[in-house]
């Protein structure tokens, strides 16, 4: 059993000596005494920690018993992990990941569904897991959804159901787990639980192969190399095996240096192939120290000969001034090449270099979709979606609002296209002046910033408060909640550049108004922060301390006075009840703190 110190061990004579230093000259008065936070007990536990984990449980058990979530997860954590020398032990996790995880936190429920499958600390119950494991996907943990739909497809501790697992593979999937993009992948491949659709398969196996997912490197590899759902080029295939194989997945190696020896016999007699796949061992470091300037060279040969790939290869170092001076002219001359020479990545790079370049008019437009044309009559997954829109860009070209808006919001919201925060702006603010959705996405787009990608490289574009604050502003007149809560928290942030503590008292007022209160922490520490730099004192007789100044009533939005009827000190602060009364619409209602 682990000593446990009691609260008051330490906190007695802290207690002690405080009452002694504030006695007032001979008044024998003192500041009234005020416990700790739960809070301040868990970072005292933090502290404790840093000095030596098996003594900072007990402090950790305090804050936890004070109602500090934090500290509950944390001496899950300990004991799950065996952090610090502590001994794993199961069983003393599993009550704090249950504290925790009815309190709603997502990756307890998710720990606590992996400790039910394994039957560590409790006994295995493996349709316990599944229900944990839901309510964690539920909240969308990506590592339970895959988890879940796992179950699902083998039917353990739930039916079997490929087509609910392939459901669940997809919420990861969306949501960047690499996972579940991976098994995604495999049932579009095999038809599992959904229509097999080769292309979506090489689709969500290359986004979980580009994370790093060495199962979905093998997968890719073998999809390149056997021409499923793309073109068969044994370059590729051979790439996705080294990158499988540099991770130590099982098999991978095995795979490349099958693929290998036809390739560099390739390269001894002078071909394009070989020479690509040579570049490929330069760039990625198979054999000997990386080295880009021999790997472009490599690429320059292979080029010469006409090979397609090894042109837009040759274009995309260019455009990055990767082994070779950075030429963005030269970059678009071979990417022109490649794709006149059939290579339908090519084409749809082209397609977006023309788009980039363009003046957003009829004839630019057509100009590019005639290279993405191309490419979708060759499998190309994303240029087909380019071609599948086309109907909105032409309502978007003849200034319908109601196609300027679409095009903007599938620019902005498809996770296929690649992301253009250019073109994205250029198109939501012309349905801006007429379209009240179109205002707030572009104020909420100005708000995150964004990149404009081609080959030619990135173009950022940080966050421009500025710009974002009269469209959120319209949208939040008009009612938006969303709104009202960005404006509150945008103008209570002293590093926004917009920061004004009246206007957001203002919005964060209306915002609660429509239920969402998840501003007011940060107006209400604002506030206390501005009246702190002020020296405003509290007064019980004034009672003018709402953190929320008689200004607006969160009701409706009169400039009424709103009265308190009553209030009590909490922790040295005053803090008015909750009934109120404003002198416009004489209605009684919450004050928000």
């Amino acid at each position: 059993m682990l000593p446990r110190i009691s609260l008051f061990g330490w906190i007695l004579p802290a207690l002690l000596l405080l009452l002694s230093a504030c006695e007032s000259d001979g008044a024998n008065e003192v500041t009234p005494w005020v416990p700790p936070t739960a809070e301040e007990l868990f970072q005292y536990a933090k502290y404790k920690e840093s000095l030596d984990v098996q003594a900072s449980i007990p402090e950790y058990e305090i804050a936890a018993n004070f109602g500090s979530l934090p500290a509950a997860k944390r001496i899950a954590e300990i004991y799950l992990h065996g952090i610090g020398g502590v001994p794993v032990d199961h069983a003393l996790a599993v009550p704090w990941l249950e504290r925790v995880a009815d309190a709603g936190d997502p990756e307890a429920r998710y720990n606590l569904g992996c400790e039910f499958y394994e039957g560590r600390g409790v006994p295995q119950d493996r349709a316990l897991a599944a229900k944990h494991w839901r309510i964690a996907a539920e909240a969308d943990f990506a590592a339970a959804q895959s988890n879940l739909g796992a179950l699902y497809f083998v039917g353990e501790g739930v039916a079997i159901d490929q087509a609910e697992a392939a459901r669940w593979f997809r919420r990861g999937a969306e949501l960047g787990n690499d996972e579940c993009q991976l098994k995604l992948g495999i049932c579009y491949k095999n038809g599992y639980g959904l229509e097999r659709d080769e292309r979506l398969a090489l689709r969500w196996l290359r986004r979980a192969a580009t994370a790093g997912n060495g199962i979905a490197q093998m997968q890719l590899g073998q999809l390149c190399e056997t021409g499923v759902g793309t073109k068969a080029d044994l370059v590729d295939a051979a790439y996705w095996y080294l990158r499988a194989a540099q991770q130590a997945e099982a098999g991978a190696a095995t795979e490349y240096r099958r693929v290998e020896a036809p390739l560099r016999e390739a390269e001894a007699r002078g071909e394009a192939v070989g020479q690509r796949f040579l570049a490929v061992v330069c760039t990625e470091g198979a054999e000997q120290p990386v080295d880009l300037e021999r790997a472009y060279a490599y690429l320059e040969s292979a080029a010469k000969q006409g090979d397609a790939r090894a042109l837009l290869a040759c274009a995309a170092c260019l455009a990055n001034g990767t082994g070779v001076a950075e030429d963005d002219e030269r970059a678009i001359e071979y990417c022109e090449r490649a794709a006149k020479l059939g290579d339908a990545t090519a084409q749809y790079e082209l397609g977006i270099l023309l788009e980039f370049a363009g003046e957003h008019d009829a004839e630019s437009h057509a100009r590019a979709f005639a290279w993405f044309e191309k490419a979708a009559a060759q499998g190309h997954d994303i240029a087909q979606l380019h071609v599948e829109i086309e109907p909105i860009w032409q309502r978007a070209l003849v200034g319908l609002a109601t196609g300027e808006r679409d095009l903007g919001l599938v620019l902005l919201r498809n996770d296929v296209l690649r992301r253009d925060y250019e073109l994205t702006v250029h198109w939501l603010s012309r349905a801006a002046r007429v379209d009240s959705e179109s205002v707030k996405e572009l104020g909420m787009l100005y708000l995150r910033g964004g990149d404009t990608v081609t080959i030619l490289g990135r173009r950022s574009h940080a966050p421009d408060p500025v710009a974002a604050l009269p469209l959120l502003e319209a949208a939040a007149r008009d009612g938006d909640t969303e709104c009202r809560t960005r404006l509150a928290l945008l103008y209570a942030d002293r590093s926004s550049g917009v920061y004004d503590i009246e206007r957001a008292i203002h919005w964060v007022n209306l915002a609660a108004v429509n239920g969402d209160r998840s501003a007011v922490p940060a107006v209400q520490a604002a506030y206390d922060a501005e009246q702190a730099t002020a020296s405003v004192q509290w007064s019980d007789a004034e009672r003018t301390s709402d953190p929320f100044p008689p200004a607006v009533c969160g009701f409706c939005g009169g400039g009424g006075l709103v009265l308190q009827s009553r209030g009590q000190y909490i922790n040295g602060n005053y803090w008015p009840d909750t009934y109120t009364t404003c002198l416009e619409c004489n209605g009684t209602g919450l004050l928000y703190h």
